[in-house]
């Protein structure tokens, strides 16, 4: 992105909640804002960013065109898109996670996996799996397609879990707690490889993970203070080196928000602006001071050209990132036409619907495949793991992996064998499953043989991996020989 000077504000819209809205968020594609707030509701609405009038009408209607979701008894506190943007899950006081389908509004899972009320959210970076933290000190991971617990524990540190988030390569979680601590778990033990037990006085309040050169996690606090720490990984283990400290708020810091280049940081905070920052030097560039409220939540649109905030005054605003010349900001992320999925119902689609889906992902190259087979919506619902690669060729681990997630997201509860139960590698349901210094799950045989063979990335992020060494994971073990079991007795009776 080139150099930004200001934020302009291209309009307030407003009468989408009756009370705080405590959440917002851009889905990957763009297509859509959603919101939280704590009248219980949240709300999707379509955002054309070409046309902030457009945007305002829709909200506007509020109720008409404006799709609410409805079915927690108390505030909600955070929305997250799937990493697709085909559901979007919800947490609320009420201590329950709800994953929506954005397409249709409806309520397709529902888990109460916490005793206390859900503060934050992050989907795994493939989509299968949402992480969650709470109130009662509890962290608790959800697989999508079973919607089941399948990790949970508690931090034991005594305080609220305000925030939470996954590790780029998925292997740990980094979380921040109202007494001031920030931790980073492995996801898969369940242990506490890294602490700062004063990152920020009072409480870390909100939290983000990225990668440039390196892997960071910036962290904004009560005692208004942004704090940008370095990851590091030598020999197994992991560090947190203190890397800028981001001065200029007056109040407690809520949200952040790193820009799809990783260039630009947004944050908001009670007292009442929104701020802009450069992640290298950690310089402010300029500040925002529409609101008339504390600032609760903020986002970047996938261009980096947009961003969304809101909070206490009920009224999400959309600001426009211009440079200094006054024209609007560029991005290499916002060069490339982005190709929308298919607004209708799935199981509907035609073959050219599934193509155009296909484009959405960036698959496009296996789309002629996919139309020659005739491919539509219910085929695409059946398609497996062995069809991908004999029918349509599809040689990438990683295409396959994207693929099939993908499908997974669009029809959450009609998959007999759930995607994560299948080796990227073999493409079989796996019988030993072990995790891989890239944090994805694989046949034992396969990812060793992988390895041996010479091979030293990710099978399915192309990226180096950082360790030969895998660990058995037992809960993915018997998930699956629980899912075996039942499709066993299913089929003798």
């Amino acid at each position: 992105m080139s150099d930004i000077a200001t934020l302009n504000l291209l309009c307030r819209v407003e009468k989408l909640h009756t009370s705080d809205i405590n959440s917002c968020a851009f889905s990957p594609d763009g297509r859509y804002v959603a919101c939280a707030s704590s009248d219980r509701l949240a709300v999707v609405v379509e955002c054309d960013t070409s046309s902030p009038v457009k945007l305002a009408t829709v909200a506007q209607a509020s109720g008409r065109q404006a799709r609410q979701l409805a079915g927690h008894k108390y505030h909600v506190n955070v929305c997250r898109f799937s990493p697709c943007g085909t559901l979007l899950a919800t947490g609320s006081t009420d201590c329950a996670i709800r994953i929506w389908n954005v397409g249709s509004g409806e309520c397709v899972a529902a888990t109460a996996g916490h005793r206390g009320a859900v503060r934050s959210l992050a989907f795994s970076a493939d989509g299968t799996h949402i992480l969650s933290s709470a109130s009662d000190d509890s962290l608790v991971v959800i697989n999508i397609s079973s919607a089941t617990v399948v990790k949970s524990w508690k931090t034991m540190t005594e305080g609220a879990l305000l925030c939470c988030d996954w590790t780029t390569h998925g292997w740990h979680v980094i979380v921040g707690s109202s007494n001031g601590q920030l931790m980073v778990w492995d996801a898969f033990d369940r242990r506490l490889v890294a602490q700062e037990q004063n990152a920020h006085d009072m409480g870390v309040c909100c939290l983000v993970d990225y990668v440039t050169d390196e892997e960071y996690v910036a962290t904004g606090g009560t005692d208004t203070n942004i704090r940008i720490w370095q990851l590091k990984y030598t020999s197994g283990n992991v560090q947190l080196r203190l890397k800028h400290v981001l001065a200029g708020h007056s109040s407690s810091v809520y949200t952040l928000t790193v820009s799809p280049d990783k260039h630009y940081m947004l944050s908001g905070s009670a007292d009442r602006t929104v701020r802009l920052w450069k992640l290298d030097t950690g310089a402010e560039v300029c500040q925002a001071n529409a609101h008339q409220g504390f600032v609760s939540c903020c986002s970047f649109s996938p261009c980096g050209r947009f961003a969304v905030s809101s909070g206490g005054d009920r009224v999400l605003h959309l600001w426009k990132l211009t440079q200094s010349d006054g024209t609007l900001a560029t991005s290499s992320l916002a060069q490339e036409d982005t190709i929308e999925a298919p607004i209708n119902n799935a199981a509907e689609w035609s073959a050219d619907d599934v193509c155009q889906w296909m484009a959405s992902l960036k698959m496009d190259k296996y789309s002629a495949a996919f139309r020659q087979a005739s491919v539509d919506g219910p085929a695409l619902q059946s398609v497996h793991a062995q069809q991908l690669f004999k029918t349509f060729a599809i040689e990438s681990p990683g295409d396959r992996h994207t693929i099939l997630g993908a499908i997974s997201e669009l029809f959450p509860t009609s998959r007999s064998v759930p995607n994560e139960f299948i080796c990227p590698i073999s493409m079989e349901i796996m019988r030993d499953p072990v995790v891989a210094s890239d944090g994805f799950s694989y046949d034992r045989s396969a990812i060793v043989s992988w390895i041996t063979s010479g091979r030293h990335t990710s099978p399915l992020t192309n990226l180096p991996m950082t360790s030969s060494l895998v660990f058995a994971n037992n809960n993915l073990k018997t998930l699956i020989k629980t899912h075996l079991d039942r499709w066993q007795s299913d089929t003798h009776t």
